[in-house]
C-alpha cells in the first residue's frame, strides 16, 4: 500500500512539473518593455510607454491575472498619458514569494510603487478585487492619488468576509505540496480558465481571443508551484478587507465603470454610492466583468471624463 501511494504521488509531481513546463513555453506574455522594480518582497515587473499625465493601469488581483488585461487600451491612452501597468506581486512576471497575501500588503505595494516609480500624483484605474488596496492606499495617503477608477469593484458585503477557523484548514490543505500544487493545477487549467472567460468575464463567449486564454493560463503557472500561494490566500478570504470607512473619508474622485452584465452590479453601485454620493458611475453595454477587453473602444471613449489632461514635466 506504501509503495501504491508513494507511486501515485510520484505521477502527481511528474504531472505538476509537466504543466508549469507546458503552461509557460509559448511565452505569450513577453514584452520588449519590460522592467522590474525591486520591491523588499520581490522583483515587480511594470512597462511604462507615452508621455503626459501619469495612469497606472492595476489588473484584477486574481493567481490568472496580469497586465495582459490592459492590453487593448495601452497604446491608445500613452497618446496623451504617460501609462505604467505592473504585475501585482504574485502575479504574471512578478515575483510570486511562498507567504499569505493581504490587501495591506498590497497597500504598501502600490505606495511605493508610485513613491519610488511614478514620484508624482497618479491617475488609477483598477479592475475588480484589487480595488479594494488602491481604496485603502489613497485613504492611508490622498497626495499620491489624483482620479480613481473601479472597474467593477467588488461588492462590499463579500470585502467583509474574513478568515475563520475552517478557511485556515483550507489554506494548510492547499499549500501542500505536490497534491495542494495539483489541486491548483486544476483550477488554473485551461478549461476552468475558459469557463470563467465564458461565464464572468465576457458577454459573448464566442468573442474570446485565444491569445487571453493563453496569456492567463501562462500567468496563472509562471513561477512554478509558488503561484498557489495567491490563489490559496484569495480562497481563503486574506484579501478582504472591510473599506467601508475609507469610502467615506476619501475626497478624490472616485469613479466606478461597470459591465451591463456584471454580476450584482446594481447592488454593488448602490453600496459604493451609499458610502460616497459623489462617486460617478458609467455602464458600458453589452459586457460583464473586463469591459477593457471586450469593448476596448467603448472603455476608452469615458476615460476622458475622469482622467487628467494637463502634461508634467518629468
Amino acid at each position: 500500500m506504501l509503495v501504491i501511494t508513494s507511486l501515485a504521488v510520484f505521477i502527481i509531481h511528474i504531472i505538476n512539473k509537466a504543466i508549469f513546463f507546458f503552461s509557460t513555453i509559448k511565452e505569450t506574455l513577453y514584452s520588449d518593455n519590460s522592467n522590474f522594480y525591486n520591491w523588499r518582497f520581490g522583483k515587480i515587473f511594470y512597462t511604462k510607454k507615452g508621455s503626459g499625465s501619469p495612469v497606472l493601469l492595476v489588473h484584477d488581483l486574481d493567481n490568472i491575472s496580469s497586465d495582459l488585461e490592459w492590453k487593448e487600451i495601452t497604446n491608445s491612452l500613452a497618446d496623451h498619458h504617460t501609462v505604467y501597468t505592473l504585475d501585482l506581486l504574485g502575479c504574471g512576471r512578478s515575483d510570486k514569494p511562498e507567504m499569505t497575501y493581504t490587501t495591506f500588503l498590497y497597500v504598501q505595494l502600490l505606495s511605493d510603487f508610485i513613491k519610488n516609480i511614478i514620484k508624482q500624483p497618479t491617475d488609477v484605474i483598477v479592475t475588480g478585487h484589487a480595488s479594494a488596496a488602491i481604496i485603502m492606499a489613497c485613504y492611508s495617503d490622498a497626495k499620491l492619488f489624483k482620479n480613481l477608477i473601479l472597474v467593477n469593484p467588488d461588492n462590499l458585503s463579500t470585502m467583509n468576509q474574513v478568515p475563520k477557523y475552517k478557511h485556515k484548514i483550507l489554506q494548510f490543505l492547499l499549500n501542500i505540496p505536490i497534491i495542494g500544487t495539483f489541486v491548483y493545477n486544476v483550477s488554473a487549467s485551461t478549461t476552468m480558465i475558459e469557463d470563467i472567460f465564458s461565464k464572468q468575464y465576457f458577454v459573448n463567449s464566442k468573442k474570446i481571443p485565444s491569445k487571453y486564454l493563453y496569456g492567463y493560463h501562462e500567468a496563472a503557472h509562471l513561477g512554478g508551484s509558488a503561484s498557489k500561494y495567491l490563489y490559496s490566500s484569495i480562497r481563503c478570504h486574506y484579501t478582504n478587507t472591510n473599506i467601508i470607512h475609507a469610502l467615506k473619508e476619501i475626497n478624490n474622485n472616485i469613479s466606478i465603470i461597470s459591465g451591463e452584465f456584471e454580476k450584482d452590479i446594481d447592488c454593488t453601485l448602490e453600496q459604493y454610492i451609499q458610502c460616497n454620493p459623489s462617486i460617478e458611475v458609467s455602464h458600458i453595454k453589452r459586457t460583464k466583468h473586463l469591459p477593457q477587453i471586450e469593448r476596448p473602444k467603448d472603455f476608452l471613449a469615458l476615460l476622458p471624463l475622469y482622467l487628467s489632461e494637463e502634461i508634467i514635466e518629468e
